[in-house]
């Protein structure tokens, strides 16, 4: 059981600073970081919202 979550859990933990990063880089090239950040936001949220959680 615990060997299944294992994959999922390794994508969340390349995941997360994968999205750091590209916050950070997209923060450093906008005019206006709150719009983008609101924009990254609003896209995980949606990302989460469409997938079903498995338990």
């Amino acid at each position: 059981m615990l060997r299944r979550r294992k994959p999922l859990v390794v994508s969340l933990l390349l995941a997360v600073p994968l999205l750091v990063l590209v916050g950070f880089i997209s923060t450093l090239f906008s005019d206006r970081p709150g719009e983008v950040v609101d924009q990254v936001l609003t896209v995980i949220s949606q990302h989460r919202a469409s997938k079903p959680d498995h338990r």
